[in-house]
């Protein structure tokens, strides 16, 4: 992940991300000024049969089941997936997403 710097302060990645107009915008948490947008990728699954699709977009039976076999599966859960990645699915499976 890149290095964040306030223009205004010099704080180095010391912000808060907010989602605003389908853009996660970046605010120093110094002093409060807005610093750039950040890029927003929406957590996906960039293996296996369902590669490249967003998770909170898995609504058919096989799909779910594939995500409830991902989180079941410890060598593809801890190994594979980064922390953000399995929240969405655990949103996803809770039905929160």
């Amino acid at each position: 992940m890149e290095t964040i710097v306030c223009k205004n302060c010099g704080s180095i990645d010391d912000y808060t991300l907010e989602m605003k107009s389908n853009q996660n915008v970046a605010t120093c948490n110094g002093c409060g000024q807005f610093i750039k947008n950040v890029a927003y990728n929406p957590p996906a699954l960039y293996f296996g049969k369902y590669s490249g699709k967003v998770i909170k977009d898995y609504f058919t039976p096989d799909e779910v089941n594939y995500l409830h076999w991902i989180r079941n599966n410890p060598d593809i859960w801890d190994k594979k997936l980064n922390e953000r990645t399995r929240k969405a699915i655990n949103l996803r499976l809770d039905g929160k997403s």
